[in-house]
Order: C-alpha cells, then structure tokens, then sequence
C-alpha cells in the first residue's frame, strides 16, 4: 500500500481528532527515546516493517479485522523499536541516585542504651535519649537529644554532634554530653579535647572540664570544677562532698530509676558526705539515714525518705 493510499484510508476510517492524538503518543515516544547514542533510521525501520506486513496481509475478507487494527499496530511497532534502542540509552544516561536518605535512628525508652557507629565510636544513651545518623556515616557526624556519655575513636576526620542549639566537635576523645528542652547544653570531657560551638562562637574544652552553652544568656562557659556525679548515671560512682540530700537523690534517682521523695524542705537540704560506688540503692539510703536520723520506706517504684532533718 503506498503511503498516500494510506492516509486516504485513514482520512476514510477514522476522525481527525483521534488520528491526531495517536500521531501526538507517537511523537512523544519518539522525544522520550531520543538518544546522543547510537543511531536508527526509524524511517527505514518503519519500511521495512511495513514491506513485511504488507507482503504477508490476504485479501480475504479478513483485511478489514488487519486493517481495523492498524493505528494499534502502528504504535506497536514504534514502540518495539524504540525498545530496541533501549539498551543503548542505557549506557548513556546514568540513572539518578536515589534521593532518600537512609536514616538509622537509636531511642533508649526504658533503659540505658550502648550503640557502635559504623566507625567503632561508642555511645552510652541515658534513659529518654536519642541519637540519629546517616547510614554510610562518611560525614561522622550524628543528631543528638538528651544524654550519653561518648567515646570517640580517633580519626583524621572531624567527629560532629548536632543538638537542638550548640554542636560539639571532636577528633578522638571521651566526654558526657547533655542537652535540655531549654536548649542548654553541657559537655564534660573525660579524655582529650572537646570544642563547643554556637554560631561563630566557640570554646575548647580539656579533660576534667565542662563546657556549657547557657541558651538564655546566648553565652558559652567553661567551667573548671564540674561535679563528678554529672557521669554517675553511667558509672555507677557517687561522691558526695556536703552535698544537699536532694541533689544527692537526684543523681541515686536517675541510676537506679527510682522515684524519691523526701518528706520536709528541712531535711531535704541537709548535707551529705560519702563515696558510694555500686552499691545497691538500699545499703546507700540505710548508709545515710544513720548520719541523718530518718526512715526509709521502699514501695514498689517508689522510696519515701522521712525524717525531721539535722
């Protein structure tokens, strides 16, 4: 069939509007497909597929079923050859990488949690704490809320804590860090070097110190004499020296996950002096009760703490 029998045929069959919709598809494959690779001559592809098609048609009464399939297999055979060029266009356009980030979240609900990072760098989570990172972990660097206690494997590249204000960076060292709902901030080193950023603002920090951001001065601290008991939620040691009973059953509290309460203001402020390292909550509380003369009532998750003070 010559091509202008063709259209004739088709300006007979069919409307306008529908020949022009499937001319449309067949030109958007063709953009679709286009290709810097190699070449096809689709013109002589379409020829000689039509050569074939037309060679191998009967006239019998069935033409008219081929021929009522026809826009159909027009758009087919395009299609076949533009899959064919398929493999080509492969290798010329490389496949966009994959926009999501894989995102490794770590929450200690109930417990203390410990976690290694892909690095070997170590965290010990504080009950209520989290810590989020990207899965490859190339940018050593992690999102933090709440405390734990850090140890960090040295390296050349920088080791980088975001919290909900400040950020602490690091290479290879060990500290404590503690973030608020205030947007306060502190870190206390155990091993090397700490710095402590807000901004352009910032402040090394050495072992035996404490850095602090104080979110409502909008200021950086350095604090030379950190209480030790800032790390007895992960190690267990208490040391007391003329501490107030309530700053006392703060840090007892935390550790041993308790509730407790003392029963005046009077004897909540009495001062307290002892190393307890540890021990059971128990021999602790009965320890201090026989310097400060009060009773101690354990019920179920809770300790009442009830005396008349020193």
């Amino acid at each position: 069939m010559e091509a202008r029998d063709l259209e004739k045929y088709h300006h007979l069959h069919y409307k306008k509007a529908d020949i022009s919709a499937e001319d449309d598809d067949i030109s958007l494959i063709y953009k679709l497909t286009a290709t810097d690779g190699p070449s096809c001559d689709v013109d002589k592809a379409w020829d000689t597929f039509t050569a074939k098609l037309s060679t191998t048609k009967s006239t019998s009464e069935e033409n008219t079923k081929v021929f009522s399939l026809w826009p159909v297999v027009r758009v087919a055979a395009i299609i076949l050859i533009t899959i064919g060029l398929g493999f080509s266009v492969w290798q010329f356009v490389e496949s966009p990488k994959d926009p999501i980030a894989h995102i490794i979240s770590v929450e200690a609900i109930d417990n203390t949690e410990s976690i290694t990072l892909p690095d070997g760098s170590r965290i010990w989570l504080s009950k209520g704490s989290k810590v989020s990172y990207d899965q490859n972990f190339e940018n050593r660097s992690i999102d933090f809320l709440g405390e734990g206690y850090f140890d960090i494997v040295k390296s050349e590249n920088q080791f980088l804590i975001n919290t909900n204000s400040a950020n602490v960076r690091v290479l290879g060292t060990a500290f404590n860090l503690k973030t608020s709902k205030t947007a306060d901030v502190s870190v206390y080193v155990t091993r090397g070097l700490v710095a402590l950023e807000m901004g352009n603002a910032k402040i090394k920090v050495s072992a035996g110190k404490e850095g602090l951001y104080q979110d409502h001065k909008k200021k950086l601290v350095l604090n030379h004499h950190p209480d030790v008991n800032d790390l007895s939620w992960k190690t267990g040691k208490f040391v007391f020296e003329g501490t107030a009973l309530q700053d006392a059953v703060s840090y007892l509290s935390k550790y041993y996950d308790k509730d407790i309460k003392i029963s005046s203001e009077v004897l909540s402020q009495c001062k307290v002096t002892g190393t307890f390292e540890n021990q059971a909550l128990g021999e602790i509380l009965n320890n201090l009760s026989y310097v400060l003369d009060f009773s101690v009532t354990f019920s179920e998750n809770n300790v009442l703490l009830e005396g008349k003070g020193c």
